[in-house]
């Protein structure tokens, strides 16, 4: 399913492995499921430190394994904002969050010593008697041209707090997913590059049932601010769709039909599956997780980009230069 398991060879056979996502949307712990299924698969005690809606999904999808609270940063999205100006707006409390994570990490670290800390763009979660590895792909991250030079100088600070840095993405920029935003100049530290990371393999392709599937995720209020305005534009089309998001049924699986809409809530892996691979055309928008779990499918996608979100408008047209993805039509976004 992916190219990983070299990656761990630095640990040792059996030592403890905490793993983390951050709770800003689904992704970030979707796109974890192959790296705790190789960790576990090389014979590590996998433990899981979780918050907000995202730790709920990962804590069902892993149900065995031991769950530690972290801090929720309890992000929100505004649409009438952009993506800079959500992030000044909470700042403070983002910074006041890794500061509590940090202090909730020492406290775990004291009862289990957890020898390999991974965290996925939680930037609190480091000890100095662990091994440190972050995950992301932002390590040059795009925003207004007065913010960028700042917001960078803030992740490199931050980074450089880790002993490695795991990079979702191939690391030939000719194959990169992510571009410039993990291939920029004078990386903070030495990167590894570990590939695109899915819980999906490639779709194998059924009688059509949807003439569309549209793949909705992002924050609150956001999300349910977007699955309104779909379901308002698309309800009388003429061709049969799918929506496919996630929700307040974050808990279990449900469907209702509006019109020509099936809507879809909190679907498993093997549910979206088939209802990718019975759709024509696939719609989503340019989140990294999505964008890697399409590329993992081989599916082609028509993509937008969530309102004022400068990372995923730079993803959009790079990925469009680059014919691996294409322009979907302006009345799927929300304005």
């Amino acid at each position: 399913m992916i190219k990983f398991a070299s990656k761990l060879h630095r640990i040792a056979a059996s030592e403890k492995i905490l793993i983390a996502p951050l709770d800003w949307g689904l992704g970030h712990a979707t796109r974890l499921v192959p790296i705790v299924l190789r960790s576990l698969q090389a014979g590590h005690e996998v433990h899981l430190g979780l918050s907000g809606d995202a730790g709920q999904w990962l804590s069902r999808r892993f149900p065995a394994l031991p769950a530690h609270s972290l801090p929720s940063y309890a992000i929100t999205y505004l649409p009438s904002k952009s993506f800079v100006a959500n992030m000044r707006r909470q700042a403070r409390e983002i910074h006041a969050v890794q500061h509590r994570e940090h202090r909730a990490l020492q406290v775990l670290q004291k009862e289990i010593k957890f020898d390999q800390i991974i965290s996925d763009n939680r930037y609190g979660l480091f000890h100095r008697d662990a091994q440190n590895t972050i995950i992301t792909h932002q390590i040059f991250p795009r925003a207004s041209f007065l913010t960028e030079p700042l917001l960078r100088a803030y992740i490199h600070h931050r980074l450089r707090r880790f002993d490695q840095c795991w990079v979702p993405d191939f690391e030939s920029i000719d194959a990169s997913l992510s571009g410039e935003l993990s291939h920029g100049r004078k990386p903070p530290m030495a990167l590894t590059f570990i590939g695109p990371q899915s819980r999906f393999g490639a779709l194998h392709k059924s009688p059509s049932v949807y003439q569309k599937a549209i793949l909705l995720s992002c924050p609150e209020p956001l999300r349910s601010a977007w699955e309104k305005h779909l379901v308002k534009a698309l309800q009388q089309s003429p061709e049969k769709i799918a929506l496919i998001t996630n929700g307040a049924h974050i808990g279990g699986e449900d469907q209702k039909t509006i019109g020509a809409l099936d809507v879809y809530y909190g679907l498993s892996d093997e549910r979206i599956g088939e209802v990718l691979s019975a759709s024509e055309e696939v719609i989503c928008n340019a989140g990294y997780s999505t964008l890697m779990d399409m590329h993992a499918m081989g599916i082609r996608p028509y993509v937008f980009a969530t309102p004022g979100q400068t990372e995923q408008e730079y993803l959009l047209k790079y990925l469009l230069s680059k014919k691996m993805v294409m322009q979907a039509p302006p009345h799927y976004i929300l304005s």
